[in-house]
Formats: structure tokens, sequence, C-alpha cells
């Protein structure tokens, strides 16, 4: 939920939104719960954030 409530500052600081999903990406990397990592990847793709933009 964090997360999500940062995104509108994520706009006006450096990295931006770009880096703001990035944070997401990590998260979800790291996460020892399989639910919120499998939800995490589906949002990203949803989002059609690439192998690239990580």
């Amino acid at each position: 939920m964090n997360w999500l409530v940062g995104l509108p500052k994520a706009e006006m600081t450096k990295g931006g939104v770009k880096g703001h999903i990035k944070k997401l990406y990590e998260f979800g990397k790291n996460t020892r719960h399989n639910a919120l990592a499998a939800a995490i990847d589906d949002y990203l793709r949803d989002l059609k954030y690439s192998d690239e933009d990580r």
C-alpha cells in the first residue's frame, strides 16, 4: 500500500515513476510470499515492464 501512495510523489523525484516501479520489482523479487511475488509479476507484465527496464 505504501508503494501505491508514493506513486504520485515519484513523478517529481529523481528516477521518477520508472525508478519507483523498479523498487516494486526489487520488492517482488526479494519477498518470501509467493502470492505477492506473483501478483507483482502480473502487475509489471500488465504495465509491459520488460527485462530491459530492470
